[in-house]
């Protein structure tokens, strides 16, 4: 009987002590979940806020990565004949080759944008991939496109806000690091360009207005995607707005005008007036002391594409007749352009912010695109060569204007990106054709008093 008492008795604190081990080791749980909260907490009343990335998207994989010759760099839309399962070009700069890219059992492939990071993103049979050049061509499914898509990253490259076009077109914020998205719209924004603040917790863009055939300008939040605000002021063009480094300050563009508004107080004054112009594009200097503005002016009986150079907040400045795609250096208040638009002498020119002209490149040709490295030493750009049709990426130093390499191409291109490294440009087939409506007029530099 004394047997089965202490048996019972054994059994009895047995179990006592593991209800009070296993009661401490259920408090210590909850304690460190309730310490270690998700690192974004999307706003409650966003609609499929912090849904996980969409399933069936493939598992990370090696792209297939193989040299073409430059005759192979064709595309359908300038009458080649692709390859059986064509990808995108990437020219590696360190070597001159070009390379193609495809993603295994998949189609067409698309470049659609480049990160901070020096990745690509690319689509292709309607999965979006992270793809890493500087890795060997890794893969890395995002997600699975729900529609067409343009895709806008944060100045880090952390964050993408994609704009997904369905019949009410609505924008998703996935991020990379997380791999999920994090919120989307619930509303209808329909958008042409995005603009992040340099915070990246807000974003700028641009939707149809009320009033048929125009345009406004939005902000949204990220801590309450769900929720807009809309500029009360027309626009007659969707064409980006710029944001200054306070991450408050928005300069876009009615026409002529150049204005400011300050998105926490609704302030808005005007800046700059170009008589008879209108604007298409507003960049700030580095240092945030000039503004350039590109756009066209009517002259004669055709429209003229300019380039103006002005200080912050004044009213006077240089214009650049006959130029166009021009932008600041990444590292200094220096303008890039090509100007004598649509005549046989197509030159770059690289100018200070006062409209000194520091240099020319005489290009030969009809370029479409001037780029600036990453780092502002080096520029690259389209030109041709002998025999006919014969074309070329071509890089310089700003410094000396040295050639330090040139890939050439046997129809006409344009680049898509070029890496933050300088290693990598993707570039694909185009037509030209940027001047046709413009008259055919050299290039002047005129002060505005």
């Amino acid at each position: 009987m004394a047997t089965v008492t202490r048996k019972t008795g054994l059994r009895f604190w047995t179990v006592l002590h593991l209800i009070v081990y296993l009661s401490a080791l259920a408090v210590a749980c909850r304690s460190e979940n309730e310490a270690a909260p998700s690192t974004i907490e999307p706003d409650s009343t966003a609609t499929a806020a912090s849904s996980p990335t969409p399933s069936g998207t493939p598992p990370p994989a090696a792209a297939i990565v193989e040299p073409v010759p430059p005759d192979q760099v064709v595309d359908e839309s300038m009458g080649g004949t692709p390859a059986p399962n064509p990808g995108i070009f990437v020219a590696d700069t360190t070597t001159g080759q070009i390379l193609k890219v495809r993603v295994p059992g998949a189609g067409r492939a698309a470049f659609e944008a480049g990160l901070p990071d020096g990745r690509m993103l690319i689509g292709a049979e309607g999965v979006t991939y992270l793809l890493d050049m500087d890795a060997g061509g890794t893969l890395t499914a995002l997600w699975r496109d729900e529609s067409a898509e343009s895709l806008f990253p944060s100045p880090s490259g952390k964050l993408i806000a994609r704009m997904i076009h369905a019949d009410k077109p609505f924008l998703v914020l996935y991020s990379v690091d997380e791999g999920k998205e994090l919120a989307r719209t619930g509303v209808a924004v329909g958008a042409n360009w995005v603009s992040w603040a340099p915070d990246e917790a807000h974003l700028a863009y641009m939707e149809p207005h009320p009033d048929p055939n125009h345009y406004a300008i939005s902000l949204m939040s990220l801590d309450k995607p769900d929720e807009k605000v809309m500029l009360d002021e027309v626009l007659d063009a969707p064409f980006p707005a710029a944001w200054m480094a306070d991450s408050r300050t928005v300069l876009f563009a009615v026409g002529g005008d150049l204005k400011r508004w300050d998105t926490e107080t609704g302030e808005r004054d005007l800046l700059f007036q170009w008589p008879g112009g209108n604007i298409r594009g507003v960049s700030l200097s580095p240092d945030e002391r000039y503004v350039l503005l590109t756009g066209h002016e009517w002259v004669g009986q055709g429209s003229v594409s300019m380039a103006i150079i002005s200080p912050l907040g004044r009213k006077e400045g240089v214009k650049v007749t006959s130029a166009f795609l021009a932008s600041w250096s990444p590292a200094e208040n220096t303008v890039l352009m090509i100007a004598n638009a649509c005549t046989d002498s197509h030159e770059l020119w690289l100018m200070g912010p006062d409209g000194d002209l520091r240099s020319k490149v005489d290009t030969s040709t009809h370029p479409d695109y001037a780029r600036w490295s990453s780092d502002g030493t080096r520029i690259m750009y389209e030109t041709s060569y002998a025999p006919p049709e014969q074309w070329g990426v071509t890089i310089a130093k700003v410094a000396d204007g040295h050639e330090s390499i040139v890939i050439r191409i046997p129809v006409v291109h344009q680049t898509t990106w070029w890496s933050p490294n300088g290693r990598w440009i993707a570039f694909r087939p185009h037509a030209a054709g940027i001047c046709e409506m413009s008259p055919s007029q050299m290039s002047q530099i005129l002060p505005i008093p």
